[in-house]
């Protein structure tokens, strides 16, 4: 069974490794902490799990709602040259899930949380029948070739399917100097 780092832990070995590299690359002391970070880096699939990409990104500001406060991510529009990075608030509740006796009552409001909820995840999809791709010259008889690109690009999220799925996804510009490193 392999043991989970918690995440600020993943982005702080991720970030402390940087620094290293970049200011002790010449000391005695420098390979010591190389080869443990090394051994911890190398071994990220089995510890740490989204060490890298979305999930070692910086985190927002915390924010409070009536229900606790959450904690998002920052993400980067890299890809659109004209875009300024965004704060996600990703997979928050607003509903409790409807299983169990909930299952076919009226939606009621999320139980409140103490600590700071981070949401950096999308939460699962509402259980759905995903379409056939695999034959494409069959899809693309029923659809045009832009929609099967569309759904090629969107079935892997659709992959996490629940009927606890009553969550969304909050995107807001950064606000000033929120941009804080987890360290």
């Amino acid at each position: 069974m392999a043991v989970r780092l918690p995440l600020h832990l993943c982005n702080s070995i991720k970030q402390y490794c940087s620094k290293i590299i970049v200011f002790k690359f010449s000391t005695v002391r420098f390979n010591l902490r190389l080869v443990i970070l090394l051994v911890l880096l190398l071994s990220e699939s089995t510890f740490c799990i989204g060490f890298s990409g979305r999930n070692s990104m910086l985190r927002t500001r915390v924010i409070g709602t009536r229900y606790g406060k959450l904690q998002g991510v920052i993400l980067p529009m890299d890809q659109h040259k004209y875009l300024k990075p965004v704060e996600a608030y990703l997979g928050v509740p607003y509903a409790t899930p409807p299983t169990g006796s909930n299952r076919f009552a009226p939606t009621r409001a999320p139980a409140p949380w103490d600590d700071v909820k981070t949401v950096d995840q999308m939460g699962p999809v509402c259980p759905q029948k995903l379409p056939d791709i695999a034959n494409e010259t069959l899809v693309l008889e029923r659809m045009p070739k832009g929609r099967l690109e569309y759904l090629r690009r969107l079935l892997p999220r659709l992959k996490n399917q629940s009927e606890d799925c009553l969550y969304m996804n909050i995107y807001t510009p950064v606000q000033g100097k929120n941009i804080i490193p987890t360290y």
